[in-house]
C-alpha cells in the first residue's frame, strides 16, 4: 500500500521541502497557493469542471447513501495530474454522521486490525471489543466519579487510535496484502465506493481494502505511494470527514513540487491514470470554519425525507440504477440501514471528537478483476 521515500528518487527533494513548509507552526506558512474548490475561480488554478453524464446517472437513486441527486456535485479535473478527481462534498449532513460512526464505532471491531492491537500482542492485554463504547463510558465514569471508570487501561482509549484495515489487511512491517489477511469487507463501503467510480467513469471497480486514517489537530500524514497492491490501473477513492486538511499531490519523484489542496469535511479525492502513482501527503490538519454535521435541524429534516423515500419507493416501483455496478436492492437494504442508525444515534461525543480531529478512508482494488494472488506474495509488489 503506502511506501515512503525511496532513495532511488533523483534530483533534489522538494517534495519533503513543501511538505515542511506547510507543516511548520511558526511562522505559519503561506495558504496563498493552496487550491481551493470552493472558489468560484478555481479553474484559473489548472483545474476543470467535469461535465458528468447525467443522461446515464439521472436513473441512480438520489438520496443513496445520503448523497446529493448527481447533477448537483461539483466535480474537478487537475490538468497537472492527469487522473486526479476531486468531488466537493456530495454528502448530506446526516449521512457524514453516518460516516463517522461507521469509522468510530464499527471499522474499529475486532475482526478488523487496528494500531491498538500491537500493544495487545506486546503487553498481554485484551484491549476492548468495543473501543468506542469503552472510551465512552470511561470518559462518563470519569466525569461522575465512578470507581469503575478508573480500571479502564489508557493505551486503548479512542484518542490513541491511528489506523484501522478493512478488507486485505495491509502489512506494515512488509508493505504487501496477503490472501490470508483479510476480513469481510464492509458492504455499505463497497457499494459506496462503486457508486463513487461509476459516477466518475470506472464501471468495473472491486474495492477490496480500505485505510481508515484518525488524525487529530497536530498529526500529519508523511509523504508516500500507494504501490503494493496488484491492480494500479483502478482508482484509489478517499473520503475525508471532520476537521480540514491541506492535502499534497505530486509526481511520482520526491523531485516535483507538489500541489496543495485544501480539503473539507465530506469531500472526496480520487487518484487513477497517472496519479495513481504520485507521492502524495496530509501535513497539516486545519481547524473547520463551518461544521455542518452540528445543526440538528438540517439532519431532522434529512432523516424525515430519507424516511419517506425508503419507504414509499421500493425496487419494483422504479427503474434500476444506471451505473453498471449497482442496482436497486442493495441500495434499498443500504439506505434503511442508515435510516434506523441515525434514528437511534446519540451525537453528541461524535461531534465532540470530530471537533479535534479528522477522519479519512481510503478504498483500493487489490487485485484485478479475475486475478488470484500468486503463490508467493511475502515480497513487496511494485
Amino acid at each position: 500500500m503506502a511506501s515512503t521515500y525511496r532513495d532511488d528518487d533523483e534530483g533534489t527533494d522538494i517534495f519533503r521541502e513543501e511538505f515542511k513548509r506547510y507543516k511548520r507552526k511558526e511562522p505559519p506558512p503561506d495558504f496563498s497557493e493552496v487550491i481551493d474548490f470552493t472558489n468560484e475561480l478555481i479553474t484559473n488554478n489548472n483545474c476543470n469542471v467535469i461535465p458528468l453524464n447525467h443522461a446515464e446517472t439521472t436513473k441512480t437513486e438520489p438520496r443513496l447513501f445520503g448523497l446529493r441527486p448527481v447533477y448537483e456535485w461539483k466535480v474537478y479535473y487537475y490538468k497537472t495530474n492527469p487522473g486526479f478527481v476531486f468531488i466537493s462534498n456530495p454528502f448530506t449532513a446526516a449521512a457524514q454522521r453516518y460516516w463517522t460512526h461507521r469509522c468510530l464505532h464499527d471499522y474499529p471491531s475486532k475482526q478488523n486490525v487496528t494500531n491498538l492491537d500491537f500493544i495487545e500482542k506486546q503487553c498481554g492485554i485484551n484491549r476492548p471489543d468495543n473501543i468506542w463504547t469503552a472510551s465512552e463510558n470511561y470518559e462518563s465514569g470519569k466525569a461522575q466519579c465512578f470507581v469503575d471508570s478508573l480500571s479502564f487501561d489508557m493505551r486503548f482509549h479512542m484518542n490513541k487510535l491511528r489506523w484501522v484495515t478493512l478488507g486485505y489487511h495491509y502489512n506494515w512491517n512488509d508493505k504487501t496484502y496477503s490472501k490470508n489477511q483479510v476480513s469481510t469487507f464492509p458492504f455499505d463501503l463497497e457499494i459506496l465506493a462503486k457508486y463513487i467510480a461509476s459516477v466518475v467513469g470506472f464501471k468495473e471497480y472491486n474495492p477490496e481494502a480500505a485505510i481508515v486514517n484518525y488524525y487529530h489537530m497536530g498529526s500529519t500524514l508523511a509523504g508516500h505511494t500507494d504501490h503494493s497492491e496488484f491492480d494500479h490501473d483502478s482508482p484509489i477513492i478517499s473520503f475525508s470527514f471532520g476537521q480540514d486538511a491541506i492535502f499534497l499531490l505530486g509526481g511520482v519523484t520526491k523531485a516535483v513540487k507538489p500541489a496543495a489542496f485544501h480539503l473539507r469535511s465530506g469531500d472526496i479525492c480520487i487518484m487513477a491514470g497517472d496519479s495513481r502513482l504520485c507521492y502524495h501527503a496530509v501535513p497539516r490538519v486545519l481547524p473547520s470554519k463551518h461544521f455542518e454535521t452540528s445543526c440538528n435541524a438540517r439532519v431532522a429534516d434529512e432523516l424525515a425525507e430519507l424516511n419517506s423515500f425508503v419507504y414509499q419507493n421500493t425496487p419494483n416501483s422504479r427503474e434500476n440504477s444506471g451505473l453498471s455496478l449497482i442496482n436497486s436492492t442493495d441500495c434499498d437494504k443500504i439506505n434503511k440501514k442508515i435510516l434506523t442508525t441515525l434514528n437511534s444515534l446519540h451525537w453528541e461525543n461524535y461531534e465532540n471528537f470530530l471537533k479535534e480531529s479528522r477522519i479519512n478512508i481510503s478504498v483500493r482494488q487489490v487485485l484485478k478483476i479475475g486475478q488470484s494472488f500468486p503463490d508467493h506474495t511475502n515480497s513487496e509488489v511494485k
